[in-house]
């Protein structure tokens, strides 16, 4: 397994800033968004040549670009936040997902995010239906990926094991699996390990962070409208990372990317969290590529 740095917690940094930060955590892994709105408004910045300075960033820094994340409703009548969309906003998204897997493979990362779908309490009767469709939809994604020789994942952000399971088995695809974020998986109150078993070898990337199973502070905290408060330190909340790593550690090689999601405090944060999985992997005996 690998140590890596999650974008969100970088968000307000360069390119330069946030690859020279993670190199000065000793995370050589990162994630770099592409997020359809960056690509709008920042076209020239992938291009071949956009993608060649991104690339050199990373390389003078001394780190590797990995993995990606976007999030496009790319099928279903409604987005993450249960509001309504049309059939040109789904055709939008997928168009926008291919476009993501070329500037992908152009940058070279390994595994993707392209969608954290969610099934508002109002809509949990549809709950199958929606997430079989898109599962279907990030099948045809997974041929076009593929061909690339990428992986793309769905994040649990909101959704139980089971609700991702259900899009994973009709999805069926091998360059198919899940974004496995054990802090989002206590949000929703499942059990992050039974999750984890749950999933088994269909997880193809981590995002390690915590939380509280009640957590008293506004959710504003993080940015206004969001469904959580900020999370805290892997280590400073009530996830069981000692079972969690030691089962990860049975079949997954993949990249686990601290994701210390307060932008003002994300050295401090991230340093604390690097340091706790370190000690718990030192307890069990486990080794990791960083």
């Amino acid at each position: 397994m690998k140590f890596g740095a999650a974008w969100f917690g970088f968000r307000k940094q360069t390119y330069a800033n946030y690859f020279e930060m993670s190199s000065a955590l000793g995370l050589n892994y990162v994630e770099i968004p592409l997020y359809w709105q960056i690509i709008e408004d920042d076209y020239a910045r992938y291009s071949l040549t956009g993608v060649e300075k991104i690339r050199a960033l990373a390389e003078q820094s001394g780190v590797y670009l990995v993995s990606s994340v976007s999030s496009l409703d790319i099928a279903g009548s409604f987005d993450m936040k249960g509001d309504p969309i049309d059939k040109g906003t789904v055709e939008f998204a997928k168009t926008a997902a291919r476009r993501a897997i070329d500037i992908g493979s152009q940058l070279g990362v390994d595994v993707m995010r392209i969608t954290e779908p969610n099934v508002p309490e109002e809509r949990l009767g549809e709950a199958q239906s929606y997430m079989e469709e898109y599962g279907r939809e990030m099948r045809a994604l997974g041929d076009y990926a593929a061909d690339k020789s990428l992986k793309i994942v769905v994040e649990n952000y909101g959704l139980t094991s089971e609700q991702v399971n259900w899009l994973l088995d009709a999805a069926d695809h091998p360059a198919v699996g899940t974004l496995y974020d054990p802090c989002n998986y206590m949000r929703i109150g499942e059990d992050p390990l039974s999750a984890l078993k749950n999933l088994g070898e269909r997880v193809y990337y981590c995002h390690l962070k915590d939380t509280f199973k009640e957590d008293p502070r506004n959710p504003n905290l993080l940015f206004p409208g969001s469904r959580w408060a900020p999370s805290v330190a892997v280590g400073k909340g009530e996830i069981d990372w000692g079972s969690i790593m030691v089962e990860l550690a049975t079949f997954y090689d993949g990249y686990l990317c601290f994701e210390y999601e307060i932008a003002e405090d994300v050295m401090r944060g991230t340093r604390a969290s690097i340091e706790y999985i370190r000690q718990i992997s030192n307890k069990h005996n486990l080794r990791f590529d960083i």
